[in-house]
């Protein structure tokens, strides 16, 4: 009842959690025991959409704990991917790397028939893996990774993987700025969501198309990414919500709404300080910078606080990608009040990070700035 529930209406609605909150304590009366094991994941995952991680990361720690004294390869491959997840949404990207390509080794090591999953293992290591590479500054290998995973779901024909496949490589789209890219992912994509009955998944990608709508200047996008985002409200999910309020500021910065993006950037904010999601912490303060900007009159002292506490939050987390965001934007303020030195400095070894990614438009802004200060 439980499995079934957290696929159609997320891991964080209230049917799951009747369903799971008895079980909990159970796995903790009987900790080692198999069949706790797939209860367990569950409740992980339950845990994890609720942005809870301290309780998501203990019942990580079990699940490993169990993989290790029964030898089941099954098992340990999840609890890699647990614990992967945990460390992406706490902002540690290169341990969330790791995981994933553990969770990946014993994956393939598998002989014999795989258990009937909710998510296949293959499909989320990839995805997750994918973004984690992005943003610590492989943009390319990052985007491969999603790739794969997309393509791998379609080939095992199970309908949740293949949706979560397809709207994590749209999240390697909004990464690289790629707003067409994430629109020929959302293709179908709703259509399958309500013919499953996936409420979730179906709120996501309101969410992120509506986004890649307003970067083309197409239609009435706000309407479809507020409807969105209400919606993924209702789920009761708190994960990636930073990211969420993300797209609404970011939509808004080019709109022209200021206020609005003002304020969903400060729910973004509070969302952090209550859950410790730091994933997407620096892109929240790069936004909240470029709002400061476009707002009339432009507040510029607070603008470049902004990009300087974006710069500094992706090189604690080494977040490269997002850390070349913020400097390009800073940067550029720079430039404008006649501070070229500074701004190339800052510039130029915020580029050296990056591998790849000379096709997207980031890099490109970036280079072509930093040929400017050099001249």
């Amino acid at each position: 009842r439980g499995r079934a529930a957290a696929m159609l209406h997320g891991y964080a609605s209230e049917e799951v959690s009747r369903s799971y909150a008895r079980a909990r304590e159970l796995c903790m009366e009987n900790e080692g025991r198999p069949e706790t094991y797939q209860v367990l994941a569950v409740l992980h995952a339950f845990y994890t959409s609720r942005a809870e991680f301290s309780l998501a990361g203990e019942i990580a720690d079990q699940m490993l704990r169990l993989g290790e004294s029964t030898g089941m390869t099954t098992f340990l491959d999840n609890a890699w991917l647990s614990l992967g997840t945990n460390a992406f949404y706490l902002g540690q990207f290169g341990e969330a790397v790791r995981c994933f390509r553990r969770a990946l080794e014993i994956y393939e090591s598998h002989t014999g028939e795989l258990p009937t999953r909710t998510l296949d293992i293959k499909v989320a290591a990839l995805a997750w893996g994918g973004l984690a590479l992005l943003l610590s500054g492989q943009p390319d290998e990052g985007l491969a990774s999603t790739r794969a995973a997309r393509d791998f779901a379609l080939g095992t024909g199970h309908v949740h993987s293949i949706v979560f496949a397809r709207h994590f490589l749209q999240l390697a789209h909004y990464w690289r700025d790629e707003p067409a890219d994430v629109l020929v992912e959302a293709d179908g994509f709703a259509a399958v969501c309500r013919e499953q009955g996936f409420v979730y998944w179906l709120t996501l990608g309101a969410m992120i198309e509506g986004w890649a709508h307003v970067r083309l200047g197409r239609g009435p996008a706000m309407e479809m990414l507020a409807r969105g985002l209400a919606g993924w409200q209702r789920t009761g999910a708190r994960l990636a919500s930073t990211q969420h309020f993300g797209f609404v500021a970011d939509a808004t910065a080019r709109t022209g709404a200021i206020a609005d993006g003002l304020a969903a950037v400060a729910q973004a904010e509070d969302m952090v300080r209550i859950t410790g999601e730091r994933c997407y912490a620096s892109h929240v303060a790069d936004l909240k910078g470029l709002l400061l900007l476009r707002q009339s009159p432009p507040d510029f002292p607070a603008a470049e606080a902004a990009f300087r506490t974006a710069a500094a939050l992706a090189r604690e987390l080494s977040a490269a990608w997002l850390e070349l965001r913020a400097a390009t934007h800073l940067a550029a303020l720079l430039r404008d009040q006649s501070r070229r030195d500074e701004a190339r400095s800052l510039l130029t070894p915020c580029l050296r990070e990056i591998t790849g990614g000379g096709e997207t438009a980031l890099v490109r802004e970036a280079r072509e700035l930093l040929a400017a200060l050099q001249n």
